[in-house]
């Protein structure tokens, strides 16, 4: 039986996909959570690279998770319906 994403450890998630990389907390800046009715922006700046995802996700869940992790590196911002959510260059 195959394993759902919400069981998978960090590792399994890394040996999952060619494509997904290991980001040290260290290593991490800044994270922007940018809430819309349907999915939740991520943006990661690291101290060589920005980062953007995406996901379904629920805010709360996604906010809990960099949180524990970041706490005083993350921003929340949420957008407004009718609102255009402006996008910042990279660095």
């Amino acid at each position: 039986m195959e394993q759902g994403a919400r069981d998978m450890s960090a590792a399994d998630v890394l040996r999952a996909d060619k494509n997904n990389f290991f980001v040290d907390y260290g290593e991490v800046v800044r994270v922007e959570l940018i809430s819309t009715p349907y999915s939740v922006g991520i943006m990661m700046l690291t101290r060589d690279d920005k980062f953007e995802f995406s996901t379904r996700e629920s805010s709360e869940k996604v906010l809990k998770s960099f949180r524990d992790a970041l706490s005083t590196r993350v921003e929340v911002r949420r957008h407004e319906p009718g609102h255009r959510v402006a996008s910042r260059n990279s660095r």
